[in-house]
């Protein structure tokens, strides 16, 4: 019965979550695939020595 108790309320967070009006809960979601898109290219064409730059990725 716990369980079903915690996945109810991971839901209604998620739903309380999505009710935001923030600048990234206004973009449309094609922006917000692309961006993301370039996000993984990005780290995946990036060596895995270049510390500096895995860092900045760390950031963003």
């Amino acid at each position: 019965m716990a369980n079903i108790r915690t996945s109810l309320n991971d839901v209604y967070f998620m739903e309380r979550l999505a009710d935001n009006n923030s600048f990234f809960h206004l973009l449309t979601p094609s922006v917000k695939i692309f961006m993301t898109l370039i996000f993984i290219i990005s780290v995946v064409s990036t060596s895995s020595y270049n510390i500096s730059r895995l860092l900045f990725f760390l950031l963003y």
